[in-house]
Parts: C-alpha cells; sequence; structure tokens
C-alpha cells in the first residue's frame, strides 16, 4: 500500500489495470448518463525505455471536459482539438497514474483520435496504434456527445523493459460496478496476456 492505494505491478507479474475516464468530481448528469454496461479497452506494451499505451475510452466517459458541439448535441469536430488534449494530459494524470518505482511517469508524447461507434479496429495492439494515427475523422461527420470513443495513445519514458513498473487506477464517482475493463498486456518476449476487470 502506498497513500492508501492499491499498487499494481506491470512488468514483475504482468498485471495492468485500466479504469473509466473521468474527473475528480462526479455531476449528477454523468451518473443518469452511464449506461448499465462500460466496455473500456486497453493495451499496455514495453518497448525499450518507453511503455507505450493504448486506451479505448467510451465519449459518455468524457462528459464532464464539456466538449464543443454543433446541433442538437454532435461533436463540433472542427474544434475539438484543443478539448482532446487535455482530455489525454488527464488520462495520463487522473485516470492512469504509471510510476516507475516511486517516481509517478509522465508521457512525453499524446496522441488521440474520435472514432465512430461502429469503427472496431481496436483488436490488437498495432491495429489501435494505426487507428489513432489515422485520418481525423471530416469535420462534416455526426458523432453524438455520449457516442463513438475516445482513442489515445500515450507514450512514457521508462529505464527500460525490466523497469519496475506501476499503476495506480482511479475509478471516477457515478460509474462503480457498470464498467468493464479488458486489458491486454503485450510483454517483450512471450505471449499476450488477456485481463478482465471491474470497476470498484
Amino acid at each position: 500500500m502506498k497513500d492508501g492505494k492499491a499498487r499494481i505491478r506491470l512488468l514483475a507479474i504482468a498485471i495492468l489495470a485500466f479504469v473509466a475516464l473521468g474527473t475528480v468530481t462526479a455531476s449528477s448528469a454523468l451518473a443518469h448518463d452511464v449506461p448499465g454496461e462500460i466496455i473500456i479497452r486497453g493495451f499496455a506494451k514495453p518497448e525499450g525505455d518507453r511503455l507505450e499505451v493504448a486506451v479505448r475510452v467510451p465519449l459518455i466517459l468524457l462528459s464532464q471536459l464539456d466538449l464543443p458541439k454543433r446541433g442538437p448535441g454532435y461533436l463540433d469536430l472542427d474544434r475539438i482539438d484543443p478539448s482532446l488534449d487535455r482530455a489525454g494530459e488527464k488520462v495520463a494524470s487522473e485516470l492512469l497514474q504509471f510510476s516507475e518505482g516511486d517516481a509517478q511517469l509522465t508521457p512525453s508524447s499524446i496522441e488521440h483520435r474520435i472514432s465512430l461507434p461502429s469503427d472496431d479496429e481496436f483488436a490488437t495492439y498495432e491495429e489501435a496504434l494505426r487507428n489513432i494515427r489515422s485520418r481525423d475523422l471530416p469535420a462534416s461527420t455526426d458523432v453524438f456527445w455520449n457516442q463513438g470513443f475516445f482513442d489515445v495513445h500515450l507514450a512514457f519514458p521508462i529505464e527500460s523493459e525490466e523497469a519496475s513498473l506501476y499503476v495506480d487506477p482511479i475509478t471516477p464517482p457515478g460509474v462503480g460496478d457498470k464498467m468493464e475493463v479488458v486489458v491486454q498486456y503485450v510483454p517483450p518476449e512471450g505471449s499476450i496476456r488477456t485481463f478482465r476487470l471491474s470497476g470498484d
């Protein structure tokens, strides 16, 4: 235990836990809008002196960020990039606090993309990364604010693939056991391991 949180070691036991995105405070709107089940998919892959992380976050969990909208509630994709930059920062600082030993890690790069509800190109780490780095949706695309996905890639500097890495997952209020997390850990050698986790 450290600072009242359970710490999960990544590489020694090859387990990585992800949780839903949210802000430190929750509003009643989030509690009412959260569906009965939320599935978050993620990948973690140590590569040399970097820990590469790709996460698919349902847009419903970005409701606290007040993303720019147009019309009846479609995301304004023409003006959304600055807000998504902040969302990516929140993933790294308020959602998934990665650390090497006792030192919290800060991402050296953050990439992101809005994806449609029908987009299923997130089945492997490589596919997820290609999708995140593909062309953005046209600004005219209709994506309702609580549908679709926020796909984000985080690169954390680490000492080596054998470093003692941890993640402190933070579960946002108002989500609880409605969330299921599916994580694939991609080790430098050996088979990919899949873990299914429930929210606290």
